[in-house]
């Protein structure tokens, strides 16, 4: 039996004050989106000490989630209500996808925030969802994020791959990429928008030239095995298969 994860949703301030010091530090070119606009001046101001920085957004950050607790609470309790309505059809169709690829053991954990991106952490399987969104958005980004989990275990146990793999003659990021576009790829499937009635839209204009690409090998035969070796190519996994050997 394939036992589905279990998924939790919490809201903590300070992990989601920790979620923003950690995002300025690893992700400025999407910064903007991230922050909101009264915060938009931490970007340009090169000159404030890191500490005022991290005690800025720490300070935001608390303030917001006691002047919206009720608010936030309401939000997250209508989410956790509609994942329990809507996962087991979702489990369905992630077993159809992924081959009846087993899940890990939890706890999976969705965090609550107040911020304009949501990044997800592969191995301490947690992800942040959106406070303020009305249900039928926040629980796209619930159902983007868990197809992330079981995307990069399957490509694990497939190809020796992670998220942070880098392969032969391509970008730092083009793992993390193909994983992106996997998602669109999905999430303009009629199958999956049945569940979710998502719209796929592209982060960049890199993920905006994979996606055709991706989409017609998934059009020609809906296997995530024929897709992945169509898209990875035969020569960059030749390569890599042959770089882990020489590792052993």
């Amino acid at each position: 039996m394939n036992t589905k994860p279990q998924l939790d949703f919490i809201i903590d301030a300070k992990t989601d004050s920790n979620n923003a010091i950690d995002f300025y530090d690893y992700a400025p070119e999407y910064i903007y989106k991230f922050l909101p606009k009264e915060l938009h001046y931490l970007v340009t101001n090169d000159k404030l000490p890191t500490q005022e920085l991290v005690n800025v957004i720490t300070r935001y950050t608390n303030d917001k989630f006691e002047d919206e607790e009720k608010n936030i609470k309401n939000n997250t309790e209508s989410l956790r209500k509609r994942w329990n309505e809507i996962n087991p059809e979702y489990f369905v169709l992630t077993d159809n996808i992924f081959n009846v690829h087993p899940w890990q053991n939890g706890p999976y954990v969705g965090y609550a925030s107040i911020f304009g991106m949501y990044p997800r952490h592969i191995k301490e399987k947690t992800f942040h969802y959106p406070a303020f969104s009305d249900t039928n958005t926040a629980i796209k980004v619930v159902g983007h994020e868990m197809l992330h989990f079981i995307f990069f275990d399957y490509l694990w146990n497939k190809y020796n791959i992670g998220e942070d793999t880098v392969l032969p003659g391509k970008e730092d990021e083009y793992v993390w990429c193909v994983s992106e576009v996997f998602n669109l790829v999905i999430e303009s499937w009629q199958p999956y928008q049945k569940i979710f009635n998502t719209e796929a839209i592209p982060y960049d204009d890199r993920h905006k030239k994979m996606l055709p690409e991706m989409m017609k090998y998934w059009q020609e035969n809906k296997n995530i095995d024929y897709l992945l070796e169509k898209y990875f190519a035969s020569q960059t996994l030749g390569v890599w298969n042959e770089s882990k050997k020489d590792k052993k």
